[in-house]
């Protein structure tokens, strides 16, 4: 495909640019390559993107007054091929930019050949979450499965005809990738994946694996297959007589229809497109679409129009890569022909999600489910966990809080609010993430969020949109601030600090003090005030440093502590990384006493790394409360989960205490008044929790009696 058609001026955030033409003198010409799967079993996904090419050449000659040049490479959805038609258009015919290619593994085959080259890709219809971090001249127009399989997990979960789903996968690199995102989230609301079949990419005869499935007795079947595939599952599971509740992930093509017929009605999926959407900017493409075409665009087709047109005007501006790189990341609400989106810092589209079905042979949103509020007055608290990462099993616990709470608030009559959970992956970039679907999708009243990194990202957020949010393992002093919505029911890293000083200076070995410290503002939080009480009490640090998260390897920073000899090391981490950092104490024959921040403890995580080696360190945690309503949150613990939680798991009573508040604030104020709710939080004195009598100070921190504890046989002593 080669034609000679004009440029746009500049980039815009808000319209589309063919609107607008450019002065004479300014014009350029460029190339652009598409790489689409015109053969193979995607072939189908290749003609919308062939043509919305088509449509974008067309406007592109239209309205502005340069000459592109555009050239288009079939890559048969095989990641080598995808190569190759990279290589030939980089190397052969020197495009600027590359739209394309389609699916996911195709995508990641090809990233390290564009950092190498500094070409941009920008791929129209690849959601695995791998090419996030692909690399820099990697964009997409098309949403994450880091956003859908989160969004959609609870919408599987509330029409689930039993309890655990089962799921039929295409072998590529979008499957694992989609499935770690709405495992987790798919149990936090009750179910659970059960038994997998998986097939490659050229299947087409699934009676195989559908007669094992109905024989296993599945009720619902979650398939992630392309619609060619998903139209032959519907097919050969009417002749088999197996009929579960199908559900599939964001895939719209006229193929699944003219395959199944009838038989696909019903299917639900996520989505972040609608050909029927009244945005001026969707329904303009979509009519000159059907117009030229005779049928709608999918997603895909509007996703690479989209594409083509915003590398075009980056272009006009910027011929440079570097340039033309940073002009795609400024991109902010693009009214796009896919809709409004902007690009993040890892070149994703963040899009606004939808709930559809196939209805009379039609791709339908269904109302009142969409990610959009549509007339939704029943107030939701909302729970930001690390269902997924180094902090799951801290996040579990706070799962489990949450849980409990609510039974209880349900068999009271406790109807007037929702509760909805997303997984942060405890960091701060995905609380954002999760944030932005659950406050676009629901009238938020209140979040509760774990980690101190991902509170302090929030609260400006949600401090500006007035919403309560309590921290239920939140440290960092930097959260403290007076007067706004913002609370917690952890104790602040200040006063932990503050703890360990004493202690260290008790032990008489705080005039030789190491200090390790994770670098985020959990770890800098704590370090600072240790550091500053432990001169105070006249304690000296003769060694500190900092790791980061996610690492694996600090004998540097050990090699060092080394050198300095210290008597005793204060160590503030997170469970995996903290448990490396034992690990490798062992490993290089260190032997000083360690004591740590208690946030160094997660479960699994820590002991099936650590194993023996954690014998004899001590953790600062809050000190075990033995009031009445701390051995009934006990009782009832025991009762659900069949284990005693322990001193040691005060996440799930802190988060039991959090969710009650709330409930508290929301009969006081009789509904979902966010000022009534702060100034019911900031009066609470000596409310009886499950963790501890709590009170909230005028910046909304409670105090906490902390102790030590030594680990001992894996198990937690009570230090006296």
């Amino acid at each position: 495909m080669r034609s000679c058609v004009k440029t746009t001026a500049t980039v815009m955030s808000l319209t589309i640019l063919v609107l607008y033409g450019i002065p004479h003198e300014s014009r350029a010409d460029f190339s652009i390559g598409v790489i689409a799967p015109l053969t193979g079993p995607r072939s189908d996904g290749g003609t919308y993107i062939k043509q919305a090419a088509e449509t974008a050449e067309e406007d592109l000659a239209r309205s502005s007054g340069g000459m592109i040049r555009f050239i288009l490479e079939d890559s048969g959805y095989e990641p080598a091929k995808a190569v190759t038609a990279f290589k030939k258009l980089v190397e052969i015919d020197g495009v600027s930019l590359i739209v394309g290619p389609y699916g996911s593994s195709e995508v990641l085959a090809v990233a390290p050949l564009a950092e190498r080259a500094k070409k941009i890709i920008i791929a129209p219809g690849a959601q695995s979450d791998e090419i996030s971090t692909a690399g820099d001249y990697v964009f997409r127009t098309i949403h994450n499965s880091a956003q859908e399989g989160p969004f959609f997990a609870p919408h599987v979960a509330k029409r689930m005809n039993g309890v655990e789903l089962a799921v039929l996968a295409i072998q590529t690199a979008f499957s694992p990738s989609y499935l770690k995102h709405f495992a987790p989230v798919l149990k936090a609301n009750g179910k659970q994946l059960g038994s997998m079949e998986e097939f490659d990419a050229a299947e087409l005869d699934f009676r195989p694996q559908l007669l094992r499935l109905k024989k296993s007795g599945v009720k619902d079947l979650l398939l992630l297959a392309t619609p060619r595939q998903i139209g032959h599952v519907f097919v050969q599971a009417d002749q088999l007589k197996f009929k579960p509740q199908f559900y599939s992930f964001g895939v719209e093509s006229d193929e699944i229809v003219r395959i199944a017929g009838t038989l696909a009605e019903g299917l639900l999926y996520a989505y972040s497109y609608d050909a029927a959407s009244s945005t001026p900017s969707v329904r303009a493409f979509t009519e000159k679409y059907v117009q030229r075409f005779g049928k709608e665009p999918d997603a895909v087709a509007a996703n690479t129009y989209d594409g083509i047109m915003l590398g075009a005007s980056c272009l006009r501006q910027q011929s440079q890569a570097e340039q033309l790189k940073q002009c795609l990341y400024k991109v902010r609400g693009y009214d796009g022909a896919s809709g409004r989106f902007s690009f993040d810092e890892r070149g994703d589209a963040v899009k606004p999600l939808y709930l559809k079905t196939i209805d009379r042979g039609k791709f339908v949103r269904l109302a009142g489910e969409e990610l959009l509020k549509k007339n939704q007055t029943t107030p939701v608290i909302a729970a930001l966990l690390p269902l997924s990462g180094s902090g799951a099993d801290q996040g579990e616990w706070c799962r489990r809080g949450f849980e409990l709470a609510l039974e209880n608030l349900r068999a009271q009559g406790r109807e007037d609010f929702e509760f909805r959970i997303e997984d942060s992956r405890g960091d701060a970039r995905g609380a954002l993430d999760a944030f932005n679907n659950l406050s676009s999708r629901y009238d938020l009243f209140a979040v509760l969020t774990w980690g101190s990194n991902v509170g302090v990202a929030l609260a400006p957020v949600t401090n500006q949109q007035r919403l309560i949010q309590i921290g239920v393992a939140t440290a960092t002093p930097s959260y403290r601030t007076p007067g706004d919505h913002t609370f917690r029911v952890f104790h602040s890293g200040v006063a932990e600090g503050i703890f360990l000083a004493e202690r260290v200076v008790a032990s008489g070995l705080g005039a030789r003090t190491a200090l390790l410290k994770i670098n985020h503002d959990y770890g800098i939080g704590i370090g600072e005030a240790f550091s500053k009480s432990l001169s105070e009490r006249g304690g000296h640090i003769v060694f500190e440093d900092t790791f980061d998260p996610g690492g694996a390897d600090f004998r540097t920073q050990l090699t060092r502590l080394r050198a300095n000899r210290p008597e005793i090391i204060v160590l503030v981490s997170l469970p995996a990384e903290g448990a490396v950092v034992l690990r490798q104490l062992k490993e290089l024959h260190i032997k000083d006493p360690v004591i740590a921040a208690g946030a160094v403890y997660g479960g699994r995580n820590f002991f099936d790394l650590v194993g023996d080696l954690a014998e004899g360190v001590q953790l600062v945690l809050p000190k075990p409360s033995n009031s009445s309503a701390a051995r009934d949150f006990r009782h009832a613990y025991v009762a659900r989960y069949g284990s005693d939680p322990g001193a040691i798991n005060h996440y799930s009573a802190r988060s039991y205490d959090a969710m009650n508040l709330l409930a508290a604030a929301l009969k006081y104020c009789g509904g979902a008044d966010t000022s009534c709710a702060r100034d019911y939080l900031f009066q609470v004195r000596d409310y009886p929790g499950a963790s501890s009598s709590i009170s909230f100070d005028d910046c909304g921190d409670i105090n906490y009696e902390l102790a030590v504890f030594r680990i001992v046989n894996k198990e937690f002593e009570l230090v006296q």
